[in-house]
């Protein structure tokens, strides 16, 4: 694909224009790219064919700041695996100057735009599906849960590589590091918590879940699990509570006790 653009120019005009120049696009995008004289808005089409010099004309034409890519602007050998599209950027005075639009990995299957252009789409190729960039938190969870191990070092790979900042959203990071929340099935009667993190299987006593949801400050759900559970599994829970309560009292970590004694105060009504 390639790619030619018009500065502040509204829809209706610009499609005229690529008519007018026999070229049909299979894609319309507005972008913001920064030139020499600060940043500058441009309605860019994604079209088959070659472009080289057409923004040129186009720029003497119109009298509008022009931009074309393509192939003939590629930095770098495409056979060694990487390499850098720039966007050409021709003033209606003929003079240009490019800019660096995508970084292209190919051992990656990444194409990552880069900080000279905003709302410019890149995309990560994980287990044969395209994950827009950044990712966000459902697509990390996916890639947990579904494509596995195998997709998460992949996504590491390219984090290692370019920086999390520019591969993931920051609530995406944090499920990366500390993984997604478990699907969790609750046995009653034994008094169990079954959970399942992507591929790993894990069964706890119901007492150190009950627990993670007070920590995490889910009184309500721990209440409505509390509640359903048998006598003998509510006795435990709430010993293991009392000594937890004083364990964080005596580290002095007062947000944390304060959750546990208005659980305990909850269950007491």
């Amino acid at each position: 694909m390639a790619e030619i653009g018009v500065e502040n120019l509204k829809r209706e005009e610009f499609l005229e224009i690529l008519r007018k120049y026999n070229l049909e696009p299979d894609k319309l995008y507005e972008i913001e790219i920064k030139t020499k004289d600060g940043w500058r808005k441009f309605i860019v089409a994604e079209i088959v064919g070659e472009v080289e010099n057409l923004a040129y004309f186009l720029s003497s034409e119109i009298k509008k700041p022009c931009l074309e890519g393509g192939r003939h602007l590629i930095k770098g050998e495409v056979s060694a695996g990487i390499w850098r599209q720039m966007f050409r950027i021709y003033y209606p005075d003929g003079s240009y100057e490019d800019v660096e639009a995508y970084i292209y990995d190919k051992f990656l299957d990444l194409k990552l735009p880069s900080e000279y252009v905003k709302n410019l789409e890149g995309f990560i190729k994980i287990g044969g599906f395209d994950f827009k960039i950044p990712l966000k938190e459902e697509d990390v969870e996916f890639i947990y849960t579904v494509i596995g191990s195998e997709g998460i070092r992949k996504l590491r790979k390219a984090i290692e590589a370019y920086g999390y900042d520019k591969i993931l959203e920051e609530k995406a990071y944090k499920i990366l590091i500390f993984g997604p929340k478990p699907k969790v099935e609750i046995d009653f009667e034994r008094g169990v918590v079954l959970k399942l993190v992507g591929e790993e299987f894990k069964i706890e006593d119901i007492k150190y879940y009950v627990d993670e949801l007070i920590r995490e400050g889910n009184l309500e759900e721990a209440l409505n699990v509390f509640k359903k559970c048998k006598d003998e599994h509510k006795k435990n829970i709430i010993e293991y509570i009392e000594r937890n309560l004083k364990l964080y009292k005596g580290v002095k970590l007062e947000d944390k006790a304060k959750l546990y004694e208005e659980f305990l105060k909850k269950i007491e009504k």
